[in-house]
Formats: structure tokens, sequence, C-alpha cells
């Protein structure tokens, strides 16, 4: 059943029953956490340490050390954060550049010592890169990270990335192709994949794989939940949470081409293989004839520090040769059931997306922030079987698409797809105190399968720590 996006009627529902809605998805963030003491190594309660890093939606965040002299400062989105320690009879002391990633808590002690109130110590030094605190096992891959690597800039290579996880079917491949995840040696498709915390899978695969193109490229930071995980989701496999770029108070962008073809590609076809029947008789040998990837994404403030936009344009597609898979030359002749081989026919795979991503993010009054999420991907894989029949891809004079892992003739395997899928995301958050953040979100994903329309019911997160 087609079902439309959810409306503020039902995120306002929602609100007022988290029971309903926790256990479908929860987006983890940093804690920053110690134990502050004097010069003696008395700890000191009354302490008040206050986070402040561009990240926050309030800019700062404070707490007090209670009894035993320890702060914890909590739901902290993944940035850059200067912590700053003030107690009168004290000097102040400010440690700056502390790099949180995912859901991680650092621990950061502090010694006062005895001074003026208007003498500030800053405190410099490595970031901690042990989370002593929690037994969640995660990998965190940073969006500059992702930049920067050499690879196809698929979701499938980035999972080869983590220890402990594997996927199969699309690790390195240069096209799109559905993707699962799970922890080595556990069940096939265990693991789930979420954008903002919130779910975004294919509805038959049980919500564990998709042949959805993630935004890998446009990315604060990915991260991998390997194990140790709270409850949060279905399943106690891998979960793995992108967190998207979502604009700022100054405007940048990227541009990113990526481009081979068969001048790349070996060939090692020997007259004995390209001996005809009852040779193996082939005329292709296996890899890239074309393929290309590029990427163009922009973002900035429509109104500084009230409202920023993020957008994003990525087209990619490959080719691939198929060895021993070739036409029909008596095909689309009604008065032939025979099959004659047409070596001047030869099957390739055709695989590739257009993707359209929009965000918008507003920061309303003080401590509410809004953001809105919206993908459109145009899946064009394979061909018509006509040269002369439009469609997203053309099919050429010496080729036909044949559907992957095809051992049939193009015709009865060609499995021509011109479909759309649509993500559409909105959240909602509020530290009300320095102790209670209140969050809401919600994902409509609908996708047009070989079978037919397809769409999830509407996911739904809420938090209130």
């Amino acid at each position: 059943m087609h079902r439309r996006s959810w409306s503020a009627i039902v995120l306002v529902f929602t609100l007022l029953l988290p029971s309903l809605a926790g256990a479908q998805g929860a987006l983890a963030r940093g804690t920053l956490t110690g134990t502050v003491r004097d010069g003696s190594g008395a700890v000191l309660p009354g302490v008040t340490v206050e986070a402040a890093s561009s990240a926050l939606i309030e800019k700062t965040r404070t707490a007090v050390t209670d009894s035993s002299g320890v702060y914890r400062i909590v739901n902290l989105d993944p940035g850059v954060y200067a912590l700053t320690f003030t107690l009168a009879g004290f000097s102040q002391v400010k440690r700056e550049g502390i790099e949180l990633i995912g859901s991680a808590t650092l621990t950061i002690p502090v010694d006062l010592r005895v001074g003026n109130l208007q003498e500030t110590v800053v405190v410099t030094g490595e970031s901690p890169v042990v989370d002593v605190q929690s037994t969640r096992r995660e990998a965190v891959i940073q969006g500059d990270v992702v930049s920067s690597l050499p690879g196809t800039r698929s979701m499938g290579s980035l999972i080869t990335m983590i220890p402990g996880l594997e996927t199969t079917g699309a690790a390195l491949d240069p096209s799109p192709q559905l993707v699962f995840m799970n922890a080595r040696g556990g069940p096939s498709g265990e693991g789930r994949f979420n954008i903002n915390g919130m779910p975004v899978a294919n509805a038959f695969a049980g919500g564990g794989g998709s042949s959805l193109v993630y935004d890998t490229v446009n990315v604060d930071e990915i991260a991998f939940t390997v194990a140790g995980g709270m409850g949060e989701t279905d399943v106690g496999g891998p979960v793995l949470n992108i967190i998207p770029r979502s604009g700022g108070n100054t405007f940048q962008g990227q541009a990113f081409v990526n481009f081979s073809n068969d001048a790349l590609r070996g060939n090692n076809l020997t007259p004995e293989l390209m001996a005809p029947t009852p040779g193996p008789n082939l005329r292709e040998t296996p890899g890239i004839i074309k393929a290309y990837d590029y990427n163009v994404s922009y973002g900035g403030p429509i109104v500084r520090d009230r409202l920023w936009f993020y957008g994003s344009y990525r087209k990619l597609n490959t080719e691939t040769a198929v060895e021993g898979i070739v036409g029909n030359a008596n095909a689309f002749d009604l008065s032939r059931w025979d099959w004659v081989r047409d070596d001047s026919l030869n099957g390739r795979l055709s695989a590739g997306r257009s993707i359209y991503i929009g965000r918008v993010t507003a920061q309303v009054a003080k401590k509410h922030r809004v953001s809105v999420n919206y993908e459109y991907q145009r899946r064009c894989d394979g061909s018509p079987l006509k040269a002369e029949t439009d469609g997203c891809h053309t099919r050429g004079a010496d080729w036909v698409a044949v559907a992957a892992g095809g051992t049939t003739s193009p015709e009865a395997s060609n499995n021509y797809l011109d479909v759309p899928y649509t993500v559409l995301q909105g959240r909602w958050t509020s530290p009300l105190t320095n102790r209670l953040l209140l969050e809401a979100g919600g994902t409509y994903f609908s996708y047009t399968h070989a079978g037919g329309f397809l769409s999830l019911p509407p996911d739904f997160l809420v938090l209130s720590p």
C-alpha cells in the first residue's frame, strides 16, 4: 500500500507515547566525563563545567560536579569541544581541542589550583582515544577520511575496512548492488543500516540490506557499532549509522570525478579460449568497459545562525563485460524457436544511479532545532532489448545488457529497471535543561522494485534521557 509521509499530528502523538517508538531506533551520541580535584588530590564538588562547540545547538552546555567531584555531559553531537572549569577561589582551567566522535565516552580529568578567578590556565593535549566507560565496541569513519580514500565510494567498500564485519556480494563491486552486513561468523544480513539513527533498508530483506545507494560522500561521520549495543535495535548484530552533512555558517562545497574505461582492462584471450564451439568460443574478458562517478555538493547559511542548507547531485554508472554470454540471432523472430549464437552482440552488465539530495536545518528559538533530509534516486539497470528503443540506458549496436550473474540469453535475463527511491526524514531536537534532552524524528522510505511499488511504514525515533 502506498503510504503517505507522516504528518505533524502523528509526530506529536509519537512524542506523547515514546514507548511505542523507542525500540525502532536510537541515535547514540558522545559523552564527556571526568573527576575534578584540587592540588592535594581531593575531589571538588560544585565545579561548573562548560562544554562549548559549534556542533551544539545552543553552542554551550554546562554541568556541575557532584559530591564525588564527577561531572558528566551527555548526548553531545560529534565535533571538537572546549571544556572550561570554574570554581570560586580557584584559577579557571580550559581544555581545548577535544575531538568527540560516535557514541564514545571520553574521560577528561582536571586538577584546579588555588588562584584568582580571572586567571585562566589553558591545557592542551591529545584527545583520549580509548573509551573506558562503555562496553560498546564502535568504529567511526569521519567524512574527510571517506573523501580521501581511493575506492569505489560505496558502502560495501567501507564495511570491509571495519575489523570483525563482512559484507556479501558488494565489497568492492564498482556498480551499485544489494548490500548486506553481518558480524564475522554471524547470520547473513543481520546488520542494520541507519540514517540519522533511524532504519532505512529494504522491506523484503527484513531491514538488513538495501539496494539504496547510501550517501557515503557527504557525511560528517559513519559509525559502526560492531558489538556491545544496548538494545536500541531489534537485532544483536552490527549497526551502521550515517550522520549526513547539513550545512553551516560558512559556504563550502566539494566536487569529485572518477572515470575508467577498457583501456585499463587486461586481455588474456588466447587462440585456445577463442576456439569456436565446441571450444570455449570466448570473445570478451571480464572487467570494466566504462565507468564514471561524479558528485557536486554545496552548503551554507540561508540566515546566519538560524537557517542552513545543503544540496548534492551525484551521477554514477558502470558497464562491465560478461564473458561467454552473447545475443540470439533469432531474437524477436516469431517464426524461429531455436537459439542461434550471434557473436556480434555481446552481453554486458550496466548499472547506474542519479542521486539528488536536499537538506535544510533551522534553529527555532534558542533551544529548538528542526532538520529535514530528502533524498531521491533514480535507478537505471540493464537496457532495452532493441537498440532503437529509448530508455535511461541506450543499448549499443554491439552489446545488450544482461542480468547480474545471468547464464541465459539476454532476452531472457535482461532485467531492465528504471525505478525511483525516496527517503524523507524529519528531526526535532531540544535540550530543555543541562540534564534533559528531547528528540523526535521520523523516516519515510519508498522504492519501486521489479515486482512493483514497496513502501516501509514510517519509522519514528524518540529520546528523552
